[in-house]
């Protein structure tokens, strides 16, 4: 019993180097160990040894005895501390703010292009289901113009709010400012420091790695490949970009700083497997910079084996420039997202397939995200990067296309009857 107990006192005040030099018991009977063990735990509640410990601590014992108490004291107020947080985040928010029947919500997109009428028909669509009522609203694709929307739009009274920041950085205190009065989620492209409530965005790690296996199999005897883009500020670009490269090399958990080299000198060439990038192109969102860097590429780089074309309207910029320089079906175009003349340009044979979204979808989820925080469905604290939901990726080939057409015409059929539709 005395080797026992005086195992247990090895935790609590220091003892032989011989008996902490091992994680275990020492006792020299262990029949007698496991008796002692079960006399211990029936031992009244008045014989109990934190009695022993607490009258050691009384007796002024050094700083140096007291360790093993204070960690298990830091343990306890850990503990503690988590369970309070625990509480605080899933408290029902109603008796803070009152639910609101038919919320008042506006959707920011990112500017005119296919891809934000695409979010706002699924928003409308969630609107009409879920009894909101909602205003879209359309900047020119720009960051300074989209900001100038965002704060026309904190003055208007909203429940709620849904933004694609275009920059994220400039935008966060706007964001995390209207957050601190009405819920406010990001969808697309998120602002992590912000106070957002939740964002709903693609999964663009997925989508890199898919238009990585496109390009291998259009290519499998490597080549040279430009990347055009809209800007590599954005986490959804980035992510998207860095993926594809990794994924071309083999790398599957990149270190931070071999991401952050990745976005070193994106007008030089680089070495990705069997590949080689001539270029990385930023168009900064515009589509005309966007034909002009496809042209621009394309006289670079007369032996160009493959353009990736990683923003929505890349893709038919790389189509034009391709049929301007009577190259079409020479250079294989993998693109993203499903523009009209990308999917004829499936059909055609002249782009080996499409990372597709479902900005439908990502507009429907981020208003129903919405309606479910101003009506108390659900309970969250706006905390920077908490919150994110991922929707998947697919790739859209001359396999899937006919359906894949015919899936999308029936969803936008179905939406524009419900908007049509009294209420």
């Amino acid at each position: 019993m005395g080797e026992f107990t005086g195992r247990l006192d090895a935790i609590f005040q220091p003892h032989s180097a011989e008996r902490l030099s091992a994680n275990r018991c020492v006792c020299y009977d262990q029949d007698q160990c496991h008796a002692s063990a079960v006399a211990l735990v029936a031992r009244p509640a008045e014989q109990s040894l934190f009695p022993r410990i607490s009258s050691r601590i009384a007796l002024g014992r050094t700083m140096e005895d007291r360790k093993p108490l204070l960690w298990f004291g830091a343990v306890i107020a850990l503990a503690l501390a988590a369970y309070f947080y625990h509480s605080a985040v899933n408290v029902s928010p109603a008796g803070d703010s009152p639910s609101i029947s038919k919320p008042k919500l506006a959707v920011i997109v990112g500017g005119p292009d296919a891809f934000w009428q695409e979010v706002a028909k699924g928003a409308k669509s969630a609107a009409d289901d879920l009894g909101a009522v909602l205003d879209v609203r359309v900047p020119d694709g720009t960051g300074p113009d989209q900001t100038a929307t965002l704060v026309q739009a904190s003055t208007d009274n909203f429940d709620g709010l849904a933004i694609s920041p275009l920059d994220p950085e400039a935008q966060t205190k706007l964001i995390s400012g209207l957050a601190a009065r009405i819920k406010v989620v990001t969808y697309d492209n998120d602002a992590p420091q912000s106070l957002r409530y939740s964002y709903i965005g693609s999964n663009n790690t997925q989508a890199g790695r898919l238009a990585a296996d496109l390009l291998q199999k259009a290519v499998p005897d490597g080549g040279k490949v430009a990347i055009f883009i809209g800007d590599n500020e954005r986490q959804n670009a980035r992510d998207r970009r860095h993926s594809f490269i990794n994924s071309l090399m083999g790398v599957w958990s990149p270190r931070e700083d071999d991401l952050a080299q990745l976005d070193a000198d994106l007008g030089e060439p680089r070495e990705a497997g069997d590949y080689t990038i001539v270029a990385t192109y930023l168009d900064g969102s515009d589509p005309k910079q966007a034909a002009a860097n496809a042209a621009k590429a394309l006289e670079q780089h007369s032996d160009l084996a493959a353009m990736v074309a990683m923003y929505g309207y890349n893709g038919p910029a790389c189509l034009q420039a391709l049929d301007d320089a009577g190259k079409l079906g020479e250079v294989a175009v993998i693109a993203f997202d499903e523009h009209e003349e990308t999917l004829a340009g499936i059909a055609a044979g002249n782009v080996v397939g499409a990372v597709v979204q479902d900005p439908f979808l990502m507009g429907y989820k981020s208003v129903e995200e919405l309606c479910k925080l101003c009506r108390n469905k659900v309970s969250a604290l706006p905390l920077p990067g908490a919150g994110s939901v991922a929707l998947e990726c697919r790739v859209v080939d001359q396999e899937n296309l006919e359906k894949f057409q015919k899936d999308l015409a029936e969803r936008r059929a179905a939406a524009e009857t419900a908007a049509a539709e009294p209420e």
